[in-house]
């Protein structure tokens, strides 16, 4: 998948992981991630955040992310390919069996996948320096 895409959909899962709230800052996004207040983001609060970010897609509580939710989600003002473009292009890379839904831990691995390109500097760690402007 071509890094631009990649990053798009990157942004996305971190801001579902962070609270779906597409009006939220970016270090409001981070102090909800860092839920023990450390000044760090680490694995298991991310890999939580992903999770309760799948919870909030999966509006019928089904345990599986569709086409249909994922478009739901979307801002129906978004410019380019559009809300039913990019929620296509989000099934299609987060699908991993190619069922035409996304599980939990389909979710949960794109999300980890996607947690490098928000490290800034490359630390390995997610502060809330990598949580400002790009």
């Amino acid at each position: 998948m071509p890094q631009a895409c990649r990053v798009v959909l990157s942004a996305l899962v971190l801001t579902l992981v962070a609270g779906a709230a597409w009006a939220q800052s970016s270090q409001d996004r981070f102090r909800k991630l860092d839920t023990n207040n450390d000044g760090l983001v680490d694995d298991d609060e991310y890999d939580a955040g992903a999770r309760a970010s799948f919870a909030l897609l999966d509006t019928n509580h089904d345990g599986w992310v569709t086409l249909d939710e994922l478009r739901a989600a979307q801002d129906p003002n978004a410019g380019g390919i559009g809300a039913d473009g990019l929620a296509r292009k989000q099934l299609a890379t987060m699908d991993l069996n190619y069922d035409n839904l996304i599980s939990e831990d389909e979710f949960v691995a794109f999300a980890n996948q996607s947690k490098s390109s928000y490290d800034k500097n490359g630390d390995g760690r997610l502060t809330s320096d990598d949580f400002g402007p790009r």
